[in-house]
């Protein structure tokens, strides 16, 4: 996994963390909206083609299905 795919994961696993937690109030719900934002942000900047640049979406295929280009990840 490299850093397009783990950075968002992080924020992902953080957001389900913060849910998990006991206790709360209206921070920990503002917490856990602001981990989830910044995980579909960071997924939407960083998963991308290299050559095309367009957003590859979830499921991280091994071919851009804009361009046909080859993805390493």
């Amino acid at each position: 996994m490299d850093n397009r795919t783990w950075i968002p994961t992080l924020f992902g696993v953080a957001a389900v963390g913060v849910m998990l937690a006991g206790g709360g109030g209206m921070w920990k719900v503002l917490l856990e909206l602001l981990l989830l934002a910044l995980c579909v942000v960071t997924n939407w900047l960083l998963v991308r083609c290299p050559r095309c640049r367009k957003w590859l979406g979830l499921k991280h295929p091994r071919y851009c299905p804009h361009c046909g280009a080859y993805i390493d990840w």
